[in-house]
């Protein structure tokens, strides 16, 4: 397979007499800027087996993150899918049609009942629209993070987005704290470490942020905390153990108690967004539903005072 020619490809260019950084960097698409990074720093120090073991500490972290919260949001993935179903064959077809037998009963309509029976003639009159509508505000949304602007407007408003906002936050935080303290622990000069953290973030407005405090450490020689102070994006907590470590000289150690604490909290976060979203879906939808059986009970209740009120 691919990995196997890889393999080859690589054992063949160390046997020459390759260095192994060079030989990494012909395969751009499989070895990202972070390993081959990791492994210059290594071969300058002799400690290429540290790099190695580093590179797949890191992977390891990587993918367990992953599937933390694929698993994660797996469950509410399902409910909100099943109640976007639930209410368009509900607003779609079924109401439209029940409305349609009652239209010949000669009765006010209780406000209630208007509303509803307004929503749901709007949905099945108007169905084409409203799912063409979703493809082309899904095709603006896709078009315009596919601009560099326009992802770093977009992904900025993400980080903005009330409790979600938190949640995306503190996984960019942990994705560029793991980074950076694997790069700096293997002598990666910190311009570096910094540029390639931040492009692992995920999120290109934090490393927009980052890359100003880059240049203000390269052009103004400010030191990493006070360039690091400038990010908006970056928690206050991340900040004091950047200048704790820079001001006692255990970056390192710093950063690891900060990378021990965001890899328990990213996990419990996501659990605690989802939870919350699994219970605003519900209970929309329970709101919903209750609103069309409060309606149909309504009209029923008129029906049958006004049969009364004849006989």
């Amino acid at each position: 397979g691919r990995m196997r020619s890889v393999a080859l490809g690589l054992a063949s260019s160390v046997r020459s007499g390759e260095p192994l950084t060079e030989a990494l960097e012909a395969y751009p698409n499989v070895f990202s800027p972070i390993y081959v990074s990791l492994v210059r720093s290594a071969e300058v120090s002799g400690r290429v087996a540290d790099a190695l073991a580093q590179i797949v500490s890191y992977l390891e972290w990587r993918e367990h993150l992953a599937r933390e919260i694929r698993r994660a949001t797996f469950y509410p993935a399902v409910v909100l899918a099943a109640t976007i179903a639930v209410l368009a064959v509900l607003f779609g077809w079924t109401l439209p049609r029940l409305f349609e037998q009652l239209d010949g009963v000669a009765v006010e309509l209780p406000p209630l009942t208007r509303v509803v029976r307004a929503v749901a003639f709007g949905v099945a009159r108007h169905a084409g629209a409203i799912v063409l509508g979703a493809c082309l505000g899904a095709s603006a949304w896709l078009a315009v993070g596919s601009t560099d602007r326009g992802r770093i407007a977009l992904d900025r408003f993400l980080l903005r987005i009330p409790l979600y906002g938190r949640v995306l936050t503190e996984l960019v935080t942990a994705r560029f704290v793991r980074v950076f303290r694997t790069l700096s622990s293997t002598g990666v000069n910190v311009v570096l470490a910094l540029e390639l953290a931040a492009r692992s973030s995920g999120n290109r407005f934090f490393e927009q942020e980052i890359s100003v405090a880059r240049d203000r450490i390269l052009l103004d020689g400010a030191s990493l905390t006070d360039a690091l102070s400038g990010s908006s994006t970056l928690p206050g907590l991340v900040r004091r153990m950047f200048r704790a470590g820079e001001d006692t000289g255990q970056l390192e150690l710093t950063l690891g108690a900060a990378h021990e604490y965001y890899e328990r909290q990213v996990p419990l976060a996501v659990s605690w967004f989802l939870r919350w979203f699994e219970l605003a879906v519900l209970l929309v939808l329970g709101g919903v539903v209750l609103a069309v059986v409060l309606s149909i009970y309504l009209l029923l209740a008129e029906v049958v005072r006004q049969a009364s009120g004849m006989a």
